[in-house]
């Protein structure tokens, strides 16, 4: 009743709903999120399934922040792993209905990469690649963070690796390993407004915009 509320709802005030899939705090460790497993996913596909969407597209996003230790159940990133539970997600939800749209997982763009709690970006879409070649061929798009770090107060400047254009670098990675276009989804980005003034994050925003995600909105 409160998910179908929210679909009608979106309906309503004509918005395009992203449901990000995402477990819960981990029972032994409530500092870090529960791994996802295979039968969590098998729920969440029939369970949305079983919904009235307000669109023809189904957007889900498989989780998030893989390459953290505190989003993979406290666990070091296991890029091998979640690209076999991405597939499995793409399989299972569209064997439910082939109009689910399945986004994989945006990355902490400002990760380490000491592959004990963290692993960076670029590393684990390499690592995704090396285990299954095929991986980018069976999603539909990819959701990236292209928060300005560090700190989330760096200017918006181009051709900068981990800032507001880190989907051009993450973009022009996962489509070397696909023979269709992926297109990808900013889902998460902002600067620190209790650093930053408001007058400042506004014209970021403006300069952000006009500079790049308009100019790439293909």
């Amino acid at each position: 009743e409160k998910w179908q509320s929210f679909m009608d709802e979106a309906k309503k005030y004509k918005l395009i709903p992203i449901v990000r899939l995402a477990t819960q705090a981990d029972r032994e460790n409530t500092a870090v999120w529960a791994k996802p497993t295979a039968t969590d996913i098998l729920d969440f596909a029939n369970f949305l399934d079983s919904l009235n969407w307000p669109v023809e597209n189904r957007y889900i996003i498989a989780f998030n922040e893989m390459n953290r230790f505190d989003e993979w159940g406290g666990e070091a990133p296991n890029p091998s792993e979640y690209a076999g539970l991405l597939l499995y997600t793409a399989e299972t939800f569209k064997e439910r209905n082939k109009n689910f749209y399945i986004i994989m997982g945006g990355l902490d763009n400002a990760a380490p990469n000491d592959k004990v709690k963290y692993m960076d970006n670029f590393v684990y879409i390499n690592a995704m690649a090396k285990h299954n070649p095929d991986i980018f061929k069976k999603i539909d798009a990819f959701a990236s963070h292209s928060y300005p770090n560090p700190g989330f107060t760096a200017p918006p400047l181009a051709n900068k690796q981990m800032g507001v254009t880190t989907y051009q670098y993450e973009y022009a990675l996962i489509n070397s390993f696909s023979d269709k276009k992926i297109p990808v989804f900013i889902t998460e980005t902002g600067w620190d407004s209790s650093k930053l003034s408001e007058k400042v994050v506004a014209q970021y925003y403006k300069l952000t915009y006009e500079n790049f995600w308009n100019k790439d909105k293909d």
